[in-house]
């Protein structure tokens, strides 16, 4: 028994070492191979089951955090009392698990601090930045190849699996903003590096020309600006830097170009009409399909807006409202999600899913005089909350690790000694 107990006691001894490596590792795999993030997050999950010393009190913020954290799966988990898909349901649920597992985790335990937190960041961002500079590389091939400058942009440079333009887009802003922020108090040499590294992320959140994105590069940049640059000359400098960057960007880069033409094209010829077969028959524009996905989305949701349509039949009830509108293009030929998180909450699970969402995205705001948090997560949270209204998070695997890690890791070292 004395054995057994002084084992025990040697393993978790190396508790924080495991939960560091495991997190770095789950901050690469994240990008470059699903199979092994799901392995790691699985043995993360193990090591806190068999070995963490874990606490629960529920009169503590903390503990309610992670109460609240952990709804968003639960909200989930009712859904399925009243869906007619439940294979699809099982699915998604086991496709959110992250979204509980995560929260329980690091709210029950107290071993991130702050430096291990910067540690983790550091890392991430190193490999943001080396699967952006692979993807320019391969665009550049097929550049040299095809002498089509469009193969430097937009889904042409998204070559790893599982990734779409917008997930390694809040990638690089998250690394971006993690190097925005130790810029403050570095010293010369060590600032040629973050610049040199912000400039290149800069130029490849350009590149993957995702309007939204490119909005939220600019948040963040004038997010650090007025709250570390305080005189007046270097606010003016910035924003001058800002807008010509913007100008060159949308001057030169061609499906950037293309897309702001698209944005500010008003016509009815570029316009799906719901209620009248015409979608079918030529090729339409991102702008022209999300507003129709919206519309019809919008329609479904207003009709099961206080529960829901439960958690597996979202995606067979968007199918048949694309169908009623005549809205062919996506009922017939592509199986569209309502291209907005909120919107996809409400329609499976009513507006307490949205409810919910929206609370684990402000509340830690919030509590940000009482328990000051990273810098950093503001950002993280601005992110979800602008990049939800054009895209669906919660429904791909990368997206759900994205959302639930990241949350959770910045949300839980902020009630701990900040560490040295």
């Amino acid at each position: 028994m004395k054995n057994t107990s002084s084992l025990y006691a040697r393993i978790r001894s190396h508790e924080t070492g495991v939960y560091t490596i495991l997190c770095i590792g789950i901050s690469y795999s994240v990008i470059f191979w699903t199979l092994l993030n799901s392995l790691l997050c699985i043995a993360l999950f193990a090591w806190w089951l068999l070995f963490s010393e874990k606490q629960f009190d529920i009169s503590t913020t903390k503990t309610r955090l992670m109460v609240l954290f952990a709804s968003l799966y639960f909200v989930s988990v009712a859904g399925m009392f009243y869906t007619s898909n439940s294979s699809e349901g099982w699915f998604r649920l086991q496709e959110k698990s992250a979204i509980l597992l995560f929260p329980l985790i690091f709210g029950t335990t107290s071993v991130l601090t702050t430096r291990i937190l910067n540690k983790i960041l550091a890392h991430f961002t190193a490999a943001t930045i080396i699967a952006s500079i692979i993807s320019l590389c391969y665009g550049f091939i097929q550049f040299l190849r095809t002498g089509r400058i469009e193969m430097l942009t937009y889904q042409r440079l998204v070559v790893f699996p599982d990734l779409y333009t917008y997930i390694i887009g809040i990638f690089c802003l998250i690394s971006l903003s993690f190097l925005l922020y130790r810029w403050r108090g570095a010293s010369k040499k060590t600032r040629i590096l973050l610049g040199s590294a912000i400039i290149f992320l800069s130029l490849y959140i350009f590149l993957l020309s995702v309007r939204l994105t490119v909005v939220c590069w600019l948040l963040i940049i004038l997010y650090f600006v007025f709250k570390y640059e305080t005189t007046a000359r270097q606010r003016i400098l910035t924003g001058i830097v800002l807008v010509l960057s913007l100008v060159v960007s949308f001057k030169t880069i061609p499906t950037l170009r293309k897309q702001w033409e698209e944005l500010t094209n008003f016509s009815k010829s570029d316009t799906i009409i719901l209620g009248e077969d015409d979608s079918l028959g030529r090729t339409w524009g991102g702008k022209a399909i999300r507003v129709a996905i919206w519309e019809s989305s919008s329609k479904l949701a207003a009709r099961h807006w206080l529960t829901g349509v439960g958690t597996g039949d979202v995606q067979d009830s968007l199918q048949q409202s694309y169908e009623d509108d005549k809205f062919y293009f996506a009922s017939r030929y592509n199986r569209y999600n309502a291209h907005n998180q909120y919107l996809q909450l409400l329609i499976g699970n009513g507006v307490t899913g949205v409810l919910v969402f929206l609370l684990c995205l402000f509340v830690p705001v919030f509590l940000a005089k009482k328990y000051p948090f990273h810098p950093v997560y503001f950002v993280v949270l601005l992110l979800f909350c602008v990049i939800s209204f054009s895209e669906v998070l919660l429904d791909v695997n990368k997206g759900v690790i994205l959302y639930s890690f990241f949350n959770s890791i910045f949300a839980f070292t902020n009630y701990k000694n900040p560490g040295t």
